[in-house]
């Protein structure tokens, strides 16, 4: 039984790491797909933007920008110049608006290359978190600005953490330090608390765990947990199965096999017993009774 047990448990903990592994790689490169699209999308504005004469960069007509967002790739899409210009799809600017102060802005301005953003409170309701594609408008090695697309953290909460995961598990974003990059937002306050991801590994055990390159695994008491690393940016895509699920066909067998072996136990001493009384004690009568009296 005790070998069955550990040899059953390890076998479908060996199974359900490929199937983690399998579906990280689904969905992660998924991922990585739409994501290079709406960063190739922005890095593209920005370069036509830096390329046209000085006058003329504040000149991209608003449809194209509503043409954008009709596609659905970017929910907004928009540029803001160093002079405090902004334009993009129509949405109620609220007054006073300066693109420079934004997050976005800020982060394509330090990165000086295209990036995507740490999620934001958006100023139109102050409710909803989006995600930036960023890319900044350079010449000559001179800033003029940043190109931002738009997309809101609801929809990217649906396409990932509602996916499905083998065994009951679920897929989650995390940053290196081990924070969920998709965690929920209280909307009176645009700073939110870091969320550590699983209570299942320490960030000790998580640094020895990540890589930047390849997709690794983590075994531990409760749970199992495959890192998928995203390709632009500096995030991993887990997912994590419960032990507790993952074993329980394992502890299910092993307490059938325990009840049939508790079940064979008191059949053989039931047994026994009868056969004593049956068998045994009529015997060792007849052997202690004279043949002659019939008197033990």
């Amino acid at each position: 039984a005790a070998f069955t047990f550990f040899a059953q448990r390890e076998q479908l903990i060996e199974n359900a790491l490929q199937q983690l592994t399998h579906q990280s790689e689904l969905t992660g490169s998924t991922l990585d797909e739409w994501m290079a699209s709406r960063l190739g999308l922005v890095t593209g504005l920005a370069n036509e933007i830096a390329n046209k004469p000085p006058e003329q960069r504040e000149s991209i007509p608003q449809v194209y920008f509503e043409r954008i967002a009709e596609t659905e790739l970017l929910q907004y899409l928009g540029y803001g110049l160093e002079n405090g210009f902004y334009i993009s799809n129509p949405w109620p600017l609220p007054d006073g608006f300066d693109p420079r102060l934004r997050p976005w802005y800020r982060s394509g301005k330090q990165a000086m290359e295209p990036t995507i953003s740490e999620p934001y409170l958006g100023v139109d309701d102050y409710t909803t978190t989006y995600l930036a594609f960023t890319a900044p408008i350079i010449k000559d090695n001179q800033f003029y600005g940043v190109v931002t697309g738009d997309v809101s953290f609801n929809d990217i909460h649906q396409t990932i953490l509602s996916t499905p995961v083998s065994y009951n598990g679920n897929f989650n974003l995390i940053t290196s330090n081990g924070d969920a990059v998709l965690r929920p937002v209280d909307p009176s306050n645009e700073q939110t608390l870091p969320e550590f991801f699983s209570a299942s590994l320490s960030r000790d055990q998580l640094n020895k765990t990540l890589s930047p390159t390849s997709i690794t695994e983590f075994t531990g008491a409760d749970s199992i947990i495959v890192f998928y690393p995203l390709e632009h940016v500096n995030w991993w895509l887990t997912a994590e199965v419960k032990k507790e699920i993952l074993l329980s066909p394992v502890y299910q067998n092993l307490t059938n096999i325990l009840l049939l072996f508790l079940a064979i136990a008191l059949t053989t001493i039931l047994l026994q017993k009868l056969y004593a009384r049956r068998v045994y004690k009529p015997i060792l009568r007849n052997m202690q009774t004279d043949y002659h009296t019939d008197l033990p």
